[in-house]
């Protein structure tokens, strides 16, 4: 990189400005003999957004099933506790209607009576 003291940047700013802009080559500005300035072109900066958007293209390999849970339903906290479990019981009949009514939306009265018929059969004694 070029080094340039004050005084002569001073004296000669447009001509190094136009220079740096011609030759896309930055200047460095000294006071003293020690840096003080970096003059680079404009759009050369990094860390910009547009120089980090797509930086990691063809950079990464897939391996295996990225879908699938990392460890099996049997595993899962969550499973083990019994409210929950009868909360996942209860979403599922919610997706189940809404499925069956070929829709994705459901009102809060219709879930609400959804969870009402599963507390309820839940409460019938088994034979």
């Amino acid at each position: 990189m070029k080094e340039v003291g004050i005084s002569e940047f001073k004296s000669k700013c447009l001509d190094l400005l136009e220079k740096v802009h011609r030759t896309r080559k930055p200047i460095r500005v000294t006071r003293f003999g020690k840096p003080i300035a970096d003059v680079v072109p404009a759009g050369n900066r990094s860390g910009t957004r547009s120089s980090l958007f797509g930086s990691m293209k063809n950079s990464i390999e897939i391996r295996g099933d990225i879908v699938s849970p990392a460890i099996d339903e049997d595993e899962w906290e969550v499973l083990r506790d019994a409210d929950r479990v009868a909360m996942l019981d209860v979403l599922n009949k919610v997706g189940e209607e809404s499925r069956a009514k070929g829709t994705d939306k459901l009102t809060s009265r219709e879930i609400n009576e959804l969870i009402k018929q599963y507390r309820a059969e839940k409460r019938k004694p088994r034979r």
